[in-house]
């Protein structure tokens, strides 16, 4: 069952280049297995972009840019998926997807002002 108060303290923070890998890995999974179990649409490509995002963070390298990207994608496909879900869980659907969204297009905000500067 989606822990949404894990995922959103996890997301409530400011800079999540200080959060720990191995708690966002384990989140991800969380979600991961709970998408699964879903025959909405649009689940498959959460369960894709998750995926992805579990990939781009545990890489050797991560990339800022590539994680940004994938975290706004994601925000927008949670959020549709949130249009689906049981009125008890839309809303706290929705507050993730936004606060993906938030992360992903705040990162692509935060380098346009630094090459402006």
């Amino acid at each position: 069952m989606p822990r949404y108060a894990e995922t959103t303290k996890l997301l409530d923070q400011d800079d999540l280049s200080n959060a720990s890998v191995d708690a966002a890995v384990k989140n991800i999974e969380m979600w991961q297995e709970s998408v699964g179990e879903l025959e909405a649409s649009g689940s498959k490509s959460v369960a894709r972009d998750l995926e992805a995002l579990k990939k781009a963070i545990t890489s050797d390298k991560p990339d800022g840019d590539k994680i940004a990207k994938i975290m706004a994608r994601l925000g927008d496909r949670t959020n549709k998926l949130a249009g689906e879900a049981s009125d008890s869980n839309a809303e706290k659907l929705r507050n993730i997807g936004d606060a993906l969204a938030k992360h992903g297009s705040g990162h692509a905000a935060e380098e346009d002002d630094e090459e402006a500067a």
